[in-house]
C-alpha cells in the first residue's frame, strides 16, 4: 500500500485519462486501504492525497474533508501533516506547485559522499581497505596476509559501508538529467544587451508559428532559425551571423538544456564548448536535435555573448519551443469540441492581451493561418467573426506502462473585442495549459 500510495501520488497522472483510472478512482482505491495500514504508510497516503489535490481539481474538495479531519489527530504525526498540507493553499498555487511537484530523476551515477571519504583516506597509504572498491582484490592478490608478511588480524572486520542496492527506476523514458552543453565565457559585466526587446518579443512569436526566419537582429548580430517536428521530435538549425565591422572575440553561445527535452547537439564552431573567433561576415550553426519526454510551459533559453573592439554584447534569446511544436492536429466537430471544452472547464489556463491593432476580418485570417502553422486544427464550426478556436495532441517520447507513447489533448480559444484578447488553453495538465497559453500569446501580440 506505501508503494501504491507514492507511485500513484508521483506518477498517477500517466493513467488519468484511462476509464476508471480518474484522479477521484485512484483516491479511492488508496482510501479503502486506510483503516488497515501503520502510522507510516497512512503518513505517505496523506503525501500522495495532496499531490492529487495539485494534480487533479474534481478531488481537491473531497482531500481537503478527508485532511480536516486529522487535524486535531492524537497522532501527532498525522495532525502535523494535515495541518501542514490544509495551510498550503494559503501560499498560492505557484508555490504549492513547487512543493507538491514529481520527485526529480535519481541520478545512479552518482558516488555517495562515504565512499569518496574512503577513496581520499586511503589513496596514500599501502594498506588496503578490504571493504573499499578494489580492497577485496587486494587482500586476495596478497594470500591473505599484508605486504610485512603479518597475517591480518583476527576477529570481525571493521564496519564499512553497506552495499548500494540498484535502485528502481520508477521514472521510466521520464528520467532526463538536467544538461548544459557549456559554461561559456560570458563577459562579467556587458555593457549592451537587447537594444529592443519588445522587437525581439514580436519575432520569437513570429517563429513560434512559423518554421524559418530571424529570430534576432541589431547592427551587430543576426540569428535565423530553421525548425521542424513530426510528433515528439524535432530538428532546430541555429545560424548565428557577424554582422558588424569588426570580428567577435570571445564568442559563445550559452545553451542550457531543460530537462523537459532529450537533445543532441551539433557545434561546427565550437561556440557552445567555449569562446571562439568569428570572422566578420561569418557564421556559427549549430543542430539541436531535440525529442519532449515531459510537460513545459517555459521555452528554453540561450545567451549569446562576444566581445568587439569598443564593446561587450550579451543578448538574452529564447529559442521558439513550446508544447504546440511537438503537437499534432486534431480534427472535431461542435459537439466533439464543446463536449470537451467542458469537461476541462477546471483545468484550463486563460489571460487577457492587449494587442496594438484592432480585431479585424485581416488579423482573424493571419491568426488563423498561424493557427494552423502551429498544428493546432481549427474549428471553424464553433468559432464567430472575432474567435479562433482549435484542437490537437501535444506528443512526448516517454512511455506508460504498457509501452504506449504519452500525449496530452489540448484545446485552445481566442476570443477578440476592440483591442483585447482573451487566450484560454485547456488540457488535463496544468504545466502543457500554461505552455499552450504562453505560445498562442506570444502569436497573438507578435501578428
Amino acid at each position: 500500500v506505501a508503494v501504491g500510495s507514492y507511485v500513484l501520488g508521483e506518477f498517477g497522472l500517466l493513467i488519468a485519462e484511462r476509464p476508471g483510472m480518474s484522479g477521484e478512482a485512484q483516491m479511492q482505491v488508496l482510501e479503502q486501504h486506510w483503516p488497515l495500514v501503520d502510522g507510516q504508510t497512512k503518513g505517505i497516503m496523506m503525501t500522495a492525497f495532496a499531490k492529487m489535490a495539485n494534480l487533479y481539481e474534481e478531488v481537491r474538495p473531497a482531500v481537503t474533508a478527508f485532511l480536516t479531519k486529522f487535524t486535531g489527530h492524537v497522532d501527532v504525526d498525522l495532525q502535523q501533516r494535515s495541518n501542514e498540507y490544509l495551510s498550503l493553499s494559503s501560499l498560492g498555487p505557484d508555490v504549492v506547485e513547487d512543493i507538491l511537484r514529481e520527485m526529480p530523476p535519481f541520478d545512479t551515477q552518482k558516488v555517495s559522499t562515504l565512499e569518496l571519504a574512503l577513496e581520499e583516506e586511503h589513496s596514500d597509504t599501502h594498506d588496503k581497505n578490504v571493504y573499499k572498491k578494489g580492497g577485496q582484490q587486494q587482500e586476495e592478490e596478497n594470500g591473505g596476509e599484508d605486504e610485512g608478511g603479518r597475517e591480518p588480524p583476527r576477529g570481525p572486520p571493521p564496519r564499512g559501508p553497506p552495499p548500494q542496492e540498484e535502485v528502481p527506476n520508477l521514472l521510466g523514458d521520464f528520467e532526463s538529467t538536467e544538461e548544459e552543453i557549456t559554461v561559456g565565457v560570458p563577459a562579467a559585466q556587458p555593457v549592451v544587451g537587447i537594444p529592443d526587446q519588445a522587437a525581439a518579443d514580436r519575432s520569437f512569436g513570429k517563429m513560434v508559428a512559423s518554421p524559418q526566419g530571424v529570430l534576432f537582429q541589431d547592427a551587430h548580430v543576426q540569428v535565423g532559425l530553421k525548425h521542424e517536428y513530426r510528433g515528439s521530435q524535432g530538428r532546430i538549425q541555429m545560424f548565428v551571423g557577424n554582422m558588424s565591422q569588426t570580428p567577435f572575440k570571445n564568442f559563445t553561445i550559452v545553451l542550457p538544456l531543460p530537462g523537459y527535452l532529450r537533445t543532441d547537439v551539433k557545434d561546427e564552431l565550437g561556440a557552445t564548448k567555449g569562446p571562439v573567433h568569428l570572422e566578420v561576415g561569418k557564421q556559427a550553426r549549430v543542430m539541436i536535435m531535440a525529442e519532449a519526454i515531459a510537460p513545459f510551459s517555459d521555452p528554453p533559453a540561450f545567451t549569446i555573448n562576444f566581445d568587439t573592439d569598443a564593446s561587450t554584447h550579451s543578448y538574452d534569446l529564447k529559442l521558439p519551443l513550446a508544447p504546440t511544436s511537438f503537437s499534432e492536429p486534431v480534427q472535431v466537430d461542435k459537439a466533439g469540441f464543446m463536449g470537451r471544452w467542458q469537461q476541462l472547464a477546471d483545468k484550463e489556463a486563460k489571460e487577457i492581451v492587449t494587442i496594438s491593432r484592432p480585431v479585424d476580418p485581416s488579423f482573424m485570417e493571419t491568426l488563423r493561418a498561424a493557427m494552423a502553422g502551429m498544428k493546432f486544427a481549427q474549428c471553424a464550426a464553433v468559432d464567430g467573426p472575432a474567435t479562433c478556436s482549435g484542437c490537437g495532441t501535444y506528443k512526448t517520447g516517454a512511455k506508460d506502462a504498457a509501452g504506449n507513447p504519452i500525449s496530452v489533448g489540448c484545446l485552445v480559444r481566442m476570443e477578440g473585442n476592440g483591442d483585447k484578447f482573451r487566450i484560454t488553453a485547456r488540457t488535463l495538465h496544468p504545466t502543457v495549459s500554461a505552455g499552450v497559453l504562453k505560445a498562442f500569446k506570444a502569436v497573438v501580440q507578435s501578428v
